[in-house]
């Protein structure tokens, strides 16, 4: 069987990911992610869903040539509006703005439930953070991955209560002792300033 290769940011994302008896990859786009938990997980149920056919066709394509197609199930669907998604104890939404993420969660109470939700957002993540948050979620770990001149934020949260103490992203990032983490902190502060300055000088031609 061809060995199938991620990029540093979904290395990170299946990083995050433990041993799960069914894994469901939502936006799966060419299903890199769950061929490889295909591959390293032989007793796991695996999910793919994507809003658009296009992608489907090639994720069947691309789970073909590596040789996992019997292990995925593949649907074309809005989120986790399929079959069976709420046996998934591993949910992974990767790639997608905040907004689009919380729709999804939002849509699907019962995941509120499971064990392990793992997000890595495109934008809008203090507002993410704030809803999962809200919702009752806790933060059990986070990574950061660079690829193509980008930082990218990866977060692993639960629908199960803890009964250790929980720990906020910052720390968590800083527990981990992420090599990403002092350059993460200066893009964050850079685009507040920017989007500070845009503020005001829109507050200033309104005059």
């Amino acid at each position: 069987m061809k060995e199938i290769k991620l990029s540093p940011r979904l290395m990170a994302i299946v990083s995050l990911c433990s041993e799960s008896e069914c894994y469901a990859d939502i936006g799966t786009d060419h299903a890199f992610i769950p061929i490889y938990l295909a591959q390293k997980n032989l007793n796991s149920k695996i999910y793919a869903s994507d809003l658009r056919k296009g992608p489907i066709e090639i994720a069947k394509a691309n789970a073909q040539n590596y040789g996992v197609s019997e292990r995925i199930d593949f649907f074309c669907a809005d989120g986790l509006d399929f079959p069976n998604a709420n046996l998934a104890k591993t949910i992974i939404i990767a790639g997608m703005g905040g907004e689009t993420i919380i729709k999804i969660l939002d849509d699907a109470a019962w995941c509120r439930e499971v064990p392990e939700i793992i997000i890595q957002p495109q934008s809008k993540i203090q507002e993410l953070l704030e809803y999962m948050l809200e919702k009752g979620f806790s933060i059990l770990d986070a990574k950061l991955a660079a690829e193509k001149e980008r930082i990218y934020l990866i977060i692993k949260f639960s629908g199960v209560k803890s009964s250790g103490k929980v720990k906020d992203l910052d720390e968590i990032l800083r527990d981990n002792s992420d090599p990403l983490l002092g350059k993460w902190h200066a893009l964050r502060k850079n685009k507040a300033e920017k989007i500070s300055n845009a503020q005001k000088m829109t507050k200033s031609f309104n005059v």
